[in-house]
């Protein structure tokens, strides 16, 4: 018989691999999508552990993806620079380093879903790779 804390962690083995099949299924978005559950995971138990730090890496992890490779600012781009000043303001407004972090999601998705309508493929898998390489650093 399993104990409270072992069902416990087996439901949650169990339920993350259903939701990461799910997520496969959806292909490269789908991978991403599940990298950033695991990150968000990952974040959330670094700072029940005392490491305020997990969420606020995470925001960086993600804001550097979207420096890299978003759309470079262009004197002539009111439109971007529109975008820009939403999404800054989002950040502002944000009360957590959590928030942020949501935000700046928001903010990579688009910059990936992008690249994609104009055939980068490549740019899912880059998303990716950030998210994992936060999630296999910070899961210690």
């Amino acid at each position: 018989m399993l104990h409270s804390a072992e069902r416990s962690r087996a439901n949650q083995t169990s339920h993350w691999s259903a939701r990461q099949a799910a997520q496969l299924a959806r292909g490269t978005r789908g991978l991403a999508a599940s990298w950033w559950e695991s990150a968000k995971r990952t974040a959330a138990e670094q700072a029940q552990r005392g490491n305020a730090e997990a969420w606020e890496a995470l925001v960086q992890f993600l804001e550097s993806y979207c420096q890299q490779h978003g759309p470079q600012p262009d004197a002539d781009s009111r439109s971007l620079a529109n975008q820009n000043k939403h999404f800054g303001d989002r950040v502002a407004a944000a009360r957590t380093p959590g928030a942020r972090a949501s935000i700046w999601w928001d903010r990579a998705r688009s910059i990936a879903a992008k690249a994609e309508r104009q055939g980068d493929e490549e740019a899912w898998n880059i998303l990716c790779r950030f998210l994992e390489n936060y999630a296999q650093h910070y899961a210690q």
